[in-house]
């Protein structure tokens, strides 16, 4: 092949050549981009949307939340209402502190008492005390004990809960007539 172009028009045409293929990918590159751009649009507004959506559902459930909480403070409130009325009733009775006094009076060596339940009666108060004993004895012992004081009266424990020799779950019904 014969060479008949001279070196200078050989270099200007290699010149055109690479920038005309420089522009047109260039240009290939640029429509892509924008190409890319445009198929993205839709999914911005649908993810818009989208999170519109999670930020409405948080709010409704925020606005039951609140609800809930509303309700139970007002329950917490009527609670505390009875509880004050309650006090207001017994102002002049001097009955849990004496009651304590009693109780802590009787020997309770390996009994522990979880709770205290009272009912009002004609006679004086109905009370029961749960809990749990270390052993059987003990539990009979502090039972005498409270049949042998003269403010507890009508000392009730099932046997069914004797049937355990050690970690012995309770229940004593009594009556309390203070002094």
């Amino acid at each position: 092949m014969v060479n008949v172009l001279s070196k200078s028009k050989k270099k200007q045409l290699y010149l055109r050549y690479y920038t005309r293929l420089a522009t047109l990918v260039f240009f290939g590159t640029a429509i892509a981009f924008f190409i890319g751009a445009v198929s993205l649009i839709p999914s911005y507004f649908a993810s818009k949307e989208q999170v519109d959506a999670v930020e409405r559902y948080r709010d409704a459930i925020d606005g039951t939340l609140g609800l809930k909480q509303r309700n139970d403070t007002e329950q917490q409130v009527q609670i505390l209402s009875e509880r004050v009325r309650i006090v207001e009733n017994n102002q002049g009775v001097s009955f849990s502190k004496d009651f304590f006094e009693n109780l802590l009076a009787l020997k309770r060596t390996g009994v522990h008492i979880d709770g205290i339940m009272f009912t009002q009666t004609d006679t004086g108060v109905q009370v029961t005390l749960t809990g749990i004993s270390d052993l059987r004895s003990e539990l009979l012992a502090f039972a005498d004990e409270l049949r042998h004081s003269v403010v507890f009266v009508d000392v009730s424990l099932p046997v069914s809960q004797l049937v355990s020799e050690e970690d012995v779950s309770f229940a004593i019904k009594t009556e309390y007539r203070g002094q």
